[in-house]
């Protein structure tokens, strides 16, 4: 059911209601072979509101891979290599490693650990970065719950270590609570809650715009995981809310 707001809260939301800055685009950088892996990335990359590019599905046929890999690869401001011992054989990657090292992209390298084995690590130019350890139980035919644990593993652990890139954290929080308000099912946003507290903390605009997708879409505050979320966090930021927004979010609260 709708929540009533008053004329008063009406006119608050209409003026504070603005969409965040979010300029970031990722390239997705893997073997053929771990094609189905990457989708699951792209996905969660979607989850928490960026885009993201992926060769196989975002390539339209007919066009030149080549000039479109290329354009992708000047866009992009994150890159993310999927390392596997396929994606140390292949040629291709190396050089879109190279391309984003030089264009001083944020790299973020995803190490699997297929079936536990040993994860390949950064090497060559990223050698120096972290690789983001990603445990998963087999590399194809995903169950459909075993696809949703896996994908809600890669929110959790993709969002805490963007949050912790100083020069993309913002823009990541605000690409975050841009999606917010685009949830379009239960499942969807209970996905999403799983970012929540890897993204603290939030600012006074990102906390404002998170009351308004609470309280405006009941795909939000219907998910049952999504619900317990927020209400924490803003609960922990009554600091940050002025009267009339406190008013708006004590609508559900």
């Amino acid at each position: 059911m709708f929540p009533l707001i008053t004329k008063e809260q009406y006119i608050y939301i209409k003026e504070n209601f603005m969409e965040l800055d979010c300029d970031l685009r990722v390239f997705i950088s893997y073997s053929h072979e771990n094609r189905e892996i990457a989708g699951m990335i792209k996905e969660a990359f979607t989850i928490l509101g960026i885009d993201s590019f992926l060769a196989h599905e975002d390539i339209p046929g007919g066009e030149e891979w080549e000039n479109e890999i290329k354009g992708e690869l000047k866009k992009c401001n994150i890159f993310v290599p999927i390392l596997t011992n396929e994606f140390k054989e292949s040629k291709w990657t190396c050089q879109e490693i190279g391309a984003a090292w030089i264009r001083n992209a944020t790299i973020i390298p995803l190490s699997l650990i297929i079936d536990g084995k040993e994860a390949v690590m950064p090497s060559g130019f990223i050698k120096k970065i972290q690789g983001l350890k990603i445990n998963l139980s087999k590399d194809k035919n995903f169950e459909i719950e075993e696809r949703k644990n896996t994908i809600n593993q890669l929110v959790q652990r993709i969002s805490k270590t963007l949050a912790n890139k100083q020069e993309i954290s913002e823009r990541v929080k605000g690409c975050f609570v841009n999606s917010l308000f685009k949830s379009q099912s239960f499942d969807e946003s209970n996905l999403k809650s799983t970012a929540i507290s890897s993204l603290k903390p939030f600012s006074v605009p990102q906390i404002k715009m998170i009351v308004f997708s609470y309280v405006l879409n009941s795909q939000i505050y219907g998910a049952s995981l999504m619900d317990k979320e927020i209400k924490s966090l803003l609960n922990e930021n009554q600091d940050k809310m002025d009267e009339t927004l406190k008013s708006i979010f004590n609508l559900i609260n």
